[in-house]
């Protein structure tokens, strides 16, 4: 997270909501931000919203994710939504939502969506 610059700034069970103020070296070569970049976002958002739900001592890998670029992005700023749409005993799944933003604040341009699906591993002792 830190190497892109990414600050959570919402956090409740089930959900994670954060940004990413964008530089130069997210983009590409053209000037358009590069898709890693929205699709690492997402599997945070999505990671840690699963990561509310589950104890101290179990870890949640990503083991599956799918992601839609419905736009590209110029903007400033990036923020994103994940959510727990179903939890389980060793397995959970998430979307997310990825929108680009001028003020960092305002969600102004869907870009993204994703779905992922997460193992959840017990840590050992």
């Amino acid at each position: 997270m830190r190497h892109i610059g990414c600050e959570v700034t919402n956090v409740q069970p089930g959900f994670v909501e954060a940004r990413i103020q964008i530089s130069d070296f997210h983009k590409q070569h053209d000037g358009l931000l590069h898709g890693g970049v929205i699709a690492t976002l997402a599997d945070i958002v999505a990671g840690f919203a699963v990561h509310t739900l589950v104890n101290k001592d179990v870890s949640t890998v990503t083991i599956d994710m799918m992601i839609s670029f419905l736009e590209a992005c110029r903007n400033d700023y990036l923020i994103a939504r994940g959510n727990v749409v179903r939890h389980g005993r060793t397995t959970s799944f998430a979307q997310a939502v990825v929108f680009a933003s001028t003020n960092g604040v305002d969600p102004e341009l869907l870009i993204a969506t994703a779905q992922a699906t997460f193992a959840l591993r017990q840590l050992p002792p």
